[in-house]
């Protein structure tokens, strides 16, 4: 569990970003971020699917 927080909120982020070269340190973040908003946005759909799978 405390190693999750820290990988949410800690000090893990912050050393990933460090170990990447120093002209990418600018874009990791952000394309991370959007990354992560990427896999999210399939779920409404996803659960919507197997609601009316399973519902139907």
């Amino acid at each position: 569990m405390q190693f999750m927080v820290q990988g949410a909120w800690g000090v893990i982020p912050t050393w990933l970003n460090e170990l990447v070269p120093a002209n990418t340190r600018a874009v990791l973040p952000g394309f991370v971020y959007q990354l992560g908003n990427l896999l999210a946005s399939v779920n409404a759909t996803l659960q919507a699917s197997i609601a009316q799978a399973s519902w139907a």
